[in-house]
């Protein structure tokens, strides 16, 4: 059985990344780095990923199952961490780093969304 649901929310999540992507590419992406609300969903989206990761370990069965989990673990861990080194960087490494952040969330929902759609 094909999980379409699932295949439509990573295709939104391409088109999030595409958005982060376009807007750090073109300068329109600022934000208040040092924030307590940005460091808090760095860290949030961090612990997400280990927990992806915790998930994919104990999943029973299905191997592509384990892979969705664990490629969403490594698309968080790497936008949380990415999140968090903008904190600490200088303001001009800010479109470089969430730019990889947007091609990260491409990457991770185009690999899900054929994940989801292969046939069970």
């Amino acid at each position: 059985m094909v999980n379409v649901l699932a295949a439509v929310s990573e295709i939104v999540l391409t088109f999030a990344g595409g958005l982060l992507l376009f807007l750090a590419l073109t300068g329109a992406f600022w934000v208040d780095r040092k924030s307590p609300v940005w460091i808090g969903l760095a860290a949030f989206l961090v612990l997400r990923g280990l927990r992806s990761f915790w998930t994919a370990s104990r999943a029973a069965g299905r191997s592509s199952l384990r892979w969705q989990q664990s490629v969403r673990g490594v698309s968080l861990l790497a936008v949380g961490g990415l999140m968090l080194a903008a904190a600490g960087l200088a303001a001009s490494h800010l479109g470089p780093l969430m730019a990889a952040a947007g091609g990260m969330l491409i990457l991770r929902g185009l690999a899900n969304a054929a994940l989801a759609l292969r046939a069970r």
